[in-house]
C-alpha cells in the first residue's frame, strides 16, 4: 500500500511537471513571436496590433508543446 501512494505522488508530481513545460514551450514561442513582430520592420509597418498574431503563436505553441511532451515528458 505504500509502494501505491508513493507511485501516486510521483505521478502527480510528473503530470505537474509536463503541464509546466506545455506552458513554457508556449510562452517562449509567444516571447519570440512578439518580439520578432515588434523588432522587424517588415512585420512592424504591416501589423498594427501583435496581440491578435501573439495568441495565434501563443496557441499553435500550445499544440507543439502538448505533442513535444507527449514524446519526451
Amino acid at each position: 500500500m505504500e509502494n501505491c501512494l508513493r507511485f501516486t505522488a510521483v505521478d502527480g508530481i510528473g503530470n505537474i511537471f509536463v503541464y509546466f513545460g506545455i506552458f513554457f514551450v508556449a510562452m517562449a514561442n509567444g516571447f519570440v513571436g512578439y518580439l520578432i513582430i515588434e523588432n522587424v520592420n517588415m512585420y512592424k509597418n504591416n501589423i498594427t496590433s501583435a496581440d491578435l498574431s501573439v495568441y495565434i503563436i501563443v496557441f499553435i505553441g500550445l499544440g507543439v508543446g502538448s505533442v513535444f511532451m507527449s514524446i519526451y515528458g
